[in-house]
């Protein structure tokens, strides 16, 4: 805790240097007023007594004021018996007149009456409050006043005590009457709580109190710097927004502190005055950009939202006009509005808890604090409650107390958070291992579904294939005898749909065993030119039939001789070749085959290599002058069953068989289509 104290001390100095001194000017100027004697009037019969074991007295009961709205009163004119007359008791323990443009003045009467020791007796009149433009202290010396000055105003002038209250020396003699008088003027709220010290009490709490404020600035001071670094490391903009609100709530503290002030150059005095209301709706903005982002109000209610972005916008445009408005007017609107800013605020929390339960349970708890401490320094200073150690001090203590809580709900909000994230995870794993279970199991039941089709199918191609084989069979052998013309042309047409129908049986066997995994590509060595060529005469017939042109290009870099399966070549080929002659009504069919194995082929649209140097990649390209595919159709032209552009050409027959069997016999043999 060394450096917790550390910090404490070091408020203490830094916050509050008159902690260090209270040693008296020793060249005051005292100004001598003179005045007639007048008799006491009988409403000043009280009189206050104090001796020489007397360390603290309050002026309360027995206060007197006069309300002067032209600001022309002397001293003279209010120690006349007429306008004496004109004093009235103050009801309230202590003197707050809220906000006043008038000038006010307070009398009261204090006797010095030793018990034993009989002696010139010093003591300190404090006026405890800080904000006080102008006091002025009457102080009767025979037939004269001596006149001492205080207060923001009058920061040149030179003082008894230098402290953040305006502090006066009183020279008391023995059994002595002093009507005492003290001309207030502010454009805050004029506040007079007066109370006589000796010396050593004064010093015993001055020393108490900047202890208490320094434990409060070291509090506040160490949370914001906590926070700060939790910001750094968790990247949560709440706490980033707390910092700020720490600090600029700190800035407002410390601008009710006179000393700041006094030590500022002339030139500065405006900052001095409207550093106020300016920190008191700077503090209010940050509170907002933080109950915002803590409560998720643009999550959880977007009207709520909106409304605390209106009160920051109004938050900023006061701040900004305080520096360019009268300090009584600025420091009213601020007020005001902090009040109103407080009730939305809290409000919202109410709602966020009702809504949301656990979220805002820490900081409704922690903003009740702190508002409570709001609304009364608002209230004292409208002077609706009167000024004690709770309306005084209870901003402090509710900040204190604000700030701690605080970091609790941001703690548990990173806690709450970090549950429902590691929850969410495992509903996630959870979802992603059921969905896996139910993905295995849609795969297994699509495997034997495909089974079955496969099977179905390759039954089907076989009990198709076997009937078919007897009615070729004696179709041939109608064939080889006398048949009239019309009997001959009908038994062809019966071949050529037999065949057809064969090609669609062996089309589906292949189908079905590629589906279950069973084809197998057989190797043999064949001649590689001779082969394409062979392929290519089976379908010259069909060219001259046509009228088109076949036309054969072979790379006279092709190996003699290569490895393969050459039933598939050619089935791939045949299909290839039949599907160019079936839509191609005039023309060409150019069939070219290249040697690719040396060539860099990525920019084609597929990128094959060679795996081995005894491996060779051989490239084939059939084109033809039909009707040709759409681009936007060309990607299902390998699908199973689909048949592109036959639309265009009514009498062609057909699956769409082929040229899927032909991308995935291609596949078989590591190539692409």
């Amino acid at each position: 805790m060394h450096w917790f104290t550390a910090i404490i001390i070091a408020c203490n100095i830094i916050l509050f240097p008159e902690n260090c001194y209270l040693e008296t000017n020793t060249q005051n100027q005292l100004q001598l007023e003179t005045k007639a004697r007048f008799s006491t009037t009988s409403k000043m019969s009280h009189i206050y007594l104090i001796h020489e074991n007397t360390r603290k007295l309050k002026i309360t009961g027995h206060l007197y004021y006069l309300q002067d709205i032209s600001h022309e009163l002397t001293i003279n004119d209010v120690s006349s018996p007429d306008i004496s007359e004109q004093f009235q008791p103050l009801e309230q323990d202590i003197a707050n007149m809220g906000f006043s443009d008038a000038t006010f003045w307070f009398k009261f009467r204090l006797r010095y009456q030793p018990r034993t020791v009989i002696v010139l007796k010093e003591w300190f009149l404090e006026i405890a409050y800080p904000l006080l433009n102008e006091v002025v202290l009457y102080y009767p010396l025979g037939n004269n006043y001596i006149v001492k000055k205080s207060g923001r105003n009058m920061w040149k002038s030179p003082a008894d005590i230098h402290y953040k209250h305006p502090v006066f020396r009183l020279n008391t003699k023995p059994f002595q009457d002093y009507e005492i008088l003290i001309k207030v003027r502010s454009s805050s709220t004029i506040q007079a709580p007066l109370v006589i010290w000796s010396p050593s009490a004064f010093s015993h709490n001055v020393a108490r109190e900047n202890f208490l404020w320094g434990i409060f600035f070291g509090i506040m001071f160490v949370m914001a710097l906590y926070n700060a670094f939790i910001f750094l490391v968790v990247k949560d903009q709440s706490y980033l927004y707390y910092v700020c609100y720490i600090l600029s709530f700190l800035c407002l503290l410390s601008s009710f502190n006179v000393n700041g002030f006094v030590q500022m150059p002339r030139s500065f005095t405006w900052w001095g005055h409207g550093s106020i209301p300016f920190f008191i709706c700077i503090a209010g903005f940050w509170m907002t950009r933080f109950s915002k982002h803590f409560l998720k109000t643009d999550e959880h209610s977007p009207f709520r939202g909106i409304v605390l972005d209106c009160v920051m916008i109004g938050n900023l445009s006061i701040a900004f006009l305080s520096f360019f408005i009268s300090y009584s007017i600025a420091v009213k609107l601020a007020t005001f509005y902090i009040l109103i800013n407080a009730v939305i605020v809290l409000m919202s929390a109410i709602l966020c808890y009702i809504n949301n339960g656990e979220q805002a349970k820490y900081y409704l708890i922690a903003w009740v604090a702190l508002l409570s401490g709001i609304i009364m320094y608002c209230l004292r200073t409208f002077a609706l409650l009167p000024s004690t150690f709770i309306t005084t001090y209870g901003l402090a203590i509710g900040a204190n107390l604000e700030v701690i809580l605080l970091s609790f709900g941001l703690a548990h909000r990173i806690n709450t958070d970090r549950r429902e994230k590691i929850i969410a995870q495992k509903e996630s794993l959870k979802a992603k291992s059921l969905s896996l279970v139910a993905q295995e199991k849609t795969n297994q039941e699509l495997k034997k579904a495909g089974m079955v089709k496969s099977n179905i199918i390759s039954n089907i191609s076989n009990e198709v294939r076997t009937p078919l084989h007897a009615m070729m069979g004696m179709v041939n052998m109608l064939n080889k005898t006398n048949l009239s013309k019309n009997q001959q042309r009908f038994a062809t047409e019966i071949i050529r749909a037999g065949e057809g129908l064969f090609q669609v049986t062996n089309d589906l066997g292949d189908y079905a065993r590629l589906e279950t995994q069973r084809l197998k590509l057989s190797t043999t060595a064949f001649e590689l030119k001779k082969s394409i060529n062979e392929i290519c005469d089976l379908f010259q017939s069909i060219a001259q039939k046509k009228d088109i042109k076949l036309e054969i290009m072979l790379d006279n870099r092709l190996p003699e001789f290569v490895f393969g399966d050459f039933s598939r070549i050619r089935q791939i080929l045949s299909n290839l070749l039949e599907n160019a002659f079936k839509y191609t009504e005039k023309g060409e069919v150019i069939v070219e085959v290249q040697n690719w194995s040396d060539q860099m082929n990525a920019a084609h649209e597929f990128d094959l290599r060679p795996e081995s140097t005894d491996e060779c990649l051989v490239y084939f390209t059939v084109k033809d002058t039909g009707i040709g595919i759409e681009k936007e159709t060309q990607a299902e032209l390998f699908n199973l069953f689909t048949k592109k552009g036959t639309e265009k050409i009514g009498n062609q027959t057909g699956f769409g068989l082929g040229l899927s069997i032909c991308k995935r016999l291609i596949q078989l043999m590591k190539g692409a289509i």
